[in-house]
């Protein structure tokens, strides 16, 4: 689905801070969508949670770099990190060339079975994006 300039997945959750979560039965990949990794502005520098670590949804589980701003990256869901993306540790501006794809950031095993829950469909995160294009103008 194409919401103004930015693709949206239709198989994937998202959350208000504009990452996207593929569900693969207890695990889940965790990236920036499309609309966040343009709002983030070219990345420079990616710090994460180590492997092993506990993400709580709402809180800091890294930080960005890029050329508009530093930032923390807010986790959408509970879990233990099992493996941080190598490519976008090394090479952060993998995330603006493949989002969706080589530009995941994190795997994670889910806390429970009601992480997705909190998590917005595709049609509800186009909502979410065309209310933010509305508000910027």
């Amino acid at each position: 689905m194409q919401i103004e300039n930015w693709q949206v997945q239709e198989d994937l959750k998202y959350d208000s801070n504009n990452f996207w979560v593929e569900i693969k039965g207890q695990q889940a990949l965790i990236g920036l969508s499309d609309y966040g990794q343009w709002v983030i502005g070219d990345i420079l520098y990616l710090d994460l949670a180590p492997e092993g670590a506990t993400i709580v949804r709402g809180e800091k589980f890294g930080s960005v770099e890029s050329g508009k701003w530093v930032g923390n990256l807010i986790a959408p869901v509970n879990g233990r990190v099992l493996e941080c993306n190598p490519l976008v540790v090394s090479e952060p501006r993998q995330i603006q060339v493949d989002p969706y794809g080589t530009g995941w950031i994190l795997k994670v095993e889910l806390a429970s079975d009601d992480e997705i829950g909190s998590l917005l469909d595709h049609a509800e995160y186009a909502e979410f994006i065309k209310e933010q294009v509305k508000n910027a103008v």
